[in-house]
């Protein structure tokens, strides 16, 4: 199941109401209100071994760099299509294999 959310911050508030059920989250380096460090840097306090798969049209390097990192992140390169996204999350939440 999905949990959609249009901006860094409703994505914490949905979060928040249903943060165990949420495996795992996508998130984009540039996203609305708050950017994809800020969210990533919040949902990490709230739960520091949390499943996170960055997308950014940046290249994986630069995008981490600019993401602050400071664990290893899941990354996928936009553009992107719908097999390979599905496959990313897959490892992401499961492992490869």
């Amino acid at each position: 199941e999905v949990l959609p959310a249009r901006s860094g911050a409703e994505a914490l508030r949905i979060f928040e109401e249903h943060s165990g059920r949420i495996a795992g989250v996508v998130l984009d380096l540039t996203m609305p209100l708050m950017s994809g460090r800020e969210t990533y840097e919040e949902l990490l306090r709230k739960r520091p071994g949390l499943n996170v798969l960055l997308m950014s049209g940046y290249n994986e390097q630069e995008a981490l760099r600019l993401f602050g990192a400071r664990r290893r992140v899941a990354f996928l390169q936009k553009p992107l299509d719908l097999p390979e996204l599905l496959k990313k999350v897959r490892e992401v939440l499961f492992g490869r294999g």
